[in-house]
């Protein structure tokens, strides 16, 4: 046989190959398109690839755990998906479901996923690949990345997802600039009670606090941002015992302060059962009548109050570390906080 015709062959061989790769790929694309359109939860998980479902392992871990300031730091589809899942679903089944058969009953509720028709309403323009990886590109510019598993195309949802943060920080960008927010709120609630529409498990503003899966977490009672379209009388709604309030602005600084004192063993250990701890921005309506009340002008600001919400105590300054403001505080109720000899000793122990 002739050189040529070997080649011919070999030639023919990678032709059908490449077409099978394309035909498969834009099979499953389809496959998922119709899962989309007829919401079923179960086909859309089996065609997702291993690192999605890490991807939503994760996801899952941030809708039991993170409190607003930790959703203000994430991507804005992140932020929506958390939110979303919070509103449909109540939270004892957030907490008891595996990952699979949570994110199963989510992508079958037809308000999950922010703009679902990005996806389902579109035509294949373009299909590449290299190897195992390959993408498909709609007709509207999105792109679905595709990663081969045991001779299988599967779907990788973190490009899916990366595609509709880009389309979600348009949409923001539209309505912050026209001045379109509902509620008294900011652009992202618009956006998320545009999609999932009143009907929630809960309140509007609980969906921006931790579902409290843990003992630990109890001692933090409050946690308000910018995020939060709150009511003033949620804020004193807990047990009646002295509380701690963190008077906060939505800058990175004021979030790691925060974070300290949140992640502080010492400090847990301190307000479990003790204090009730809350935390208070400007933008937060019950942050900025309580702003007002306290004549709060610079942050982070720390006040206690007693049980007849008496101030016992106040202190300022990111200077202060968990542990030198519980040295610095008598659970007495009288005030024994010295400003500047706590300036003195962290100036002291740098």
């Amino acid at each position: 046989m002739k050189l040529s015709q070997y080649l011919f062959i070999i030639l023919s061989i990678i032709l059908v190959s490449c077409t099978n790769d394309k035909d498969k790929i834009e099979s499953v694309y389809l496959e998922y398109k119709n899962a989309l359109k007829i919401d079923n939860g179960q086909k859309i998980i089996n065609l997702l690839d291993k690192s999605s479902h890490v991807y939503l392992k994760n996801l899952h871990a941030k809708i039991i755990s993170s409190d607003s300031f930790e959703i203000s730091k994430i991507k804005y589809i992140d932020r929506f998906n958390i939110l979303s899942a919070r509103s449909l679903l109540p939270n004892d089944s957030l907490l008891s479901l595996k990952t699979i058969d949570l994110f199963e009953t989510l992508f079958s509720n037809g308000r999950f996923e922010y703009q679902k028709t990005l996806f389902r309403d579109y035509h294949i323009m373009k299909t590449s690949f290299n190897g195992n990886k390959g993408v498909l590109t709609l007709n509207n510019g999105l792109k679905i990345d595709f990663n081969k598993e045991n001779d299988e195309w599967k779907i990788n949802y973190k490009s899916i997802n990366d595609s509709k943060n880009d389309v979600i920080k348009e949409t923001l960008s539209f309505i912050n600039v026209n001045n379109l927010q509902k509620h008294n709120t900011n652009a992202i609630n618009t956006v998320l009670l545009r999609e999932i529409g009143n009907k929630t498990t809960k309140p509007f503003n609980l969906l921006f606090w931790p579902l409290h899966n843990s003992v630990d977490d109890l001692y933090f009672n409050y946690h308000f941002s910018e995020n939060l379209e709150c009511d003033q009388n949620q804020t004193w709604a807990s047990v009646n015992r002295p509380r701690i309030l963190f008077f906060l602005s939505d800058s990175k600084l004021d979030k790691q302060f925060y974070s300290t004192f949140k992640e502080s063993i010492e400090f847990r250990k301190f307000c479990k059962n003790v204090y009730s701890v809350t935390a208070l921005t400007k933008d937060c309506f019950a942050g900025n009548t309580y702003f007002k009340k306290f004549n709060i002008s610079t942050v982070p600001r720390i006040i206690v109050l007693n049980e007849d919400n008496e101030v016992i105590q106040e202190s300022g300054g990111y200077f202060i570390t968990p542990e030198m403001f519980i040295e610095n505080i008598d659970k007495s109720g009288e005030i024994n906080y010295d400003i500047s000899n706590i300036q003195k000793k962290a100036n002291a122990e740098k």
